[in-house]
C-alpha cells in the first residue's frame, strides 16, 4: 500500500474532504488527533505516493496510519 498512487485534484476545500478521497483511494486511515480538518488546503496531486501528497505542513506524517487487512 505504501506504494499505492493517489491522483486527486482539490481546490479550497476542507481538509477533511481531501483526507475522506484519500482513503477512499487506498488502504491508509488518517488520525485527525491534533489536525483542524475544517482548516482549507488546495491539492493537486497525478499518480503521487501518499508520502508524497501527505507530507505537506497541512498533514504531519504521523497522522497517517496503514489500514490492516480485513478478513
Amino acid at each position: 500500500a505504501q506504494n499505492a498512487r493517489i491522483s486527486i485534484k482539490m481546490e479550497n476545500v476542507p481538509i477533511s474532504q481531501v483526507i475522506k478521497e484519500i482513503e477512499n483511494q487506498t488502504r491508509y486511515l488518517f488520525i485527525n488527533k491534533g489536525v483542524d480538518t475544517k482548516n482549507k488546503v488546495s491539492i493537486n496531486a497525478v499518480q503521487k505516493t501518499i508520502q508524497d501528497v501527505g507530507s505537506g505542513e497541512w498533514l504531519p506524517r504521523r497522522h497517517i496510519h496503514k489500514k490492516k487487512n480485513r478478513i
